[in-house]
This record gives C-alpha cells, structure tokens and sequence, in this order.
C-alpha cells in the first residue's frame, strides 16, 4: 500500500500528557496515542520527519526508536518534550528557564533519555523489572542542573512509583533522593512521606549502599534533617508540643543515621525549640548531648 500524499497541515500530532511509573505503559493505549500512531502509519518515516522535526537533533534518534519497536520509549520522550515547550510558552519573561535552550534543542541529553528508555523498555518486555528501575534511576540521578530538576522528579517517580519494581533496592534508592528534592523544594510534608517509605522499604530489603553501609541510613540522616525542619515550622506557628516532639524525632533519627554534623545540628534546633518553649532544664540538657 502506497504512503499516502499529505501536506504539512495534515500531519497534526496530539499533545501526550505528563506521567508517572507505570502510567507510561498506557500511554499507547489511549485513543490520542492510537491516532497519532495511525497517522504514523499512513506516512514514509522521511515524510513523517520531514513535516515534524526536520532540521532538529529529535531527527534521528525518533525515527531509530520507531524503526526499532520502542514505541513506549518514544511516546514518553514525546511527552517531555510536549512538556517542556508548554512550560517554556507559559514562562514569565527573563524566566531563567528561557534562559536554557529547550530540551529538544540538547542533543546529548535526548541521546541519554533515548538509550536509557530504550534499555528500560527491553528490560520490561522481558520482565527484568530490577533493570527497569535501574535505567530509570540512572536518567533521575543524571539530571543536576537547576533547570532540570523536572526531568529528575519525573524519572525518580517513573521509578519508585511502578507496580512491578517498586519495591526494588534502585526504586528504594529513587525515594530517597525524592525524599530529597521535595526538603529542597520546601515540601516537607510530601519529603516525610517518601523519607518514612523509603526507610521502610530499606529496613525490609537490609540493602547497603555503594560504601558497604546499611542503606537505611541514609533515610534516618534525611528524615532527621525533615523531622528538624517540620519541628522549627511548628516551633514558628507556636504550636510548641508538636514541635519538641518532632525536633526530638529528628535527634533520634540523626543519631541512629551516624553522621556527627547532621546530629549535631539536629541537638541545637531541638535546644532551641525547648528554649523558646520555656523548658530551659531540657534545653540545657540537650545542649550538654550537643557539646
């Protein structure tokens, strides 16, 4: 059957919403997709090319991911991209994601999402879930700059996220450094929740970290850091049981995650959480354990 002959206006393909974990898998199961795949159907991959990324670094590495059968891996990649020039249109002016070109226009990162996704998707089909999380964890951890922080919030939460996998030391690993991204971004309630699960999850698996040290330490230094931070916020509105509680936690917590300047900062916030609350006797107390 011949390609059939359309103009560049014929060729419409549909916005893909963002997604997370498995909801990526379904993603050619909604009718929009199963459209866009049937126009797809209907063109030569140069004509394809031709109308939508002509003269792009998205050329080859689209028509590679179709040509190969990775048709998950591009559909996610879609939504990326569909992504990031939606939140870039919406940008106030002098917005310094303006200041970054898109990601459409940054080859070497759309070379690591295609060949980490690609592997990830191989991994799935034949059930080796462990390496699903692993491409995935890896993209989340390869995104540091500033303006890349979305790209790391979607692949950490593709991985710790999943039905299949989820439970996996690399999927334990991404809540972890969820855990993370949410404290420096503020939400700390959101940060305990994945902090608290993590932990959990490390505690049940007795995993150890790339040192040779019990994994779950990691989430006792982060939840005590969360626990801190939750208890000043109290300690701020007033509400001076809840925050002695929480500071109290964050201390415990620290003490059991090992590390010297994390506790330590931990005994001077719950100090000064018992000094402004009026219990100057344990005030003084906790500042002996910090000294």
């Amino acid at each position: 059957m011949e390609p059939k002959d359309l103009s560049a206006s014929d060729v419409t393909l549909p916005p893909f919403p963002c997604c997370h974990g498995d909801d990526v898998a379904l993603l050619l199961d909604q009718k929009q997709h199963q459209d866009c795949f049937l126009v797809l159907r209907g063109l030569t991959f140069d004509t394809f090319l031709f109308f939508r990324f002509r003269n792009t670094p998205k050329q080859y590495m689209c028509v590679e991911m179709l040509q190969d059968g990775y048709h998950r891996s591009f559909s996610e990649l879609f939504t990326l991209l569909s992504f990031d020039l939606e939140q870039r249109a919406n940008a106030p002016p002098r917005s310094p994601r303006l200041q970054e070109p898109s990601l459409g226009e940054q080859r070497e990162k759309l070379e690591t999402i295609r060949l980490h996704l690609c592997r990830a998707e191989k991994a799935e089909r034949d059930g080796s879930w462990t390496i699903v999380c692993e491409e995935r964890l890896h993209l989340g951890r390869y995104f540091t700059h500033p303006m890349d922080i979305w790209l790391s919030f979607h692949f950490y939460h593709s991985c710790a996220d999943r039905v299949f996998g989820g439970r996996s030391k690399s999927a334990t690993e991404a809540r972890f450094h969820l855990a993370e991204l949410y404290r420096q971004q503020g939400d700390l309630v959101e940060a305990r929740d994945h902090a608290e699960r993590a932990l959990k999850q490390a505690e049940d698996g007795g995993w150890l970290d790339s040192e040779g040290q019990p994994l779950r330490l990691w989430g006792c230094r982060e939840l005590g850091e969360i626990y801190s931070l939750l208890g000043e916020a109290y300690l701020a509105a007033q509400e001076y049981d809840t925050a002695t509680m929480l500071l109290q936690l964050g201390s415990k917590m620290a003490i059991e995650g090992g590390d010297k300047s994390v506790e330590a900062e931990s005994f001077f916030r719950e100090g000064m959480g018992l000094q402004s609350s009026g219990d100057h006797q344990a005030a003084m107390k906790v500042s002996k354990q910090e000294t």
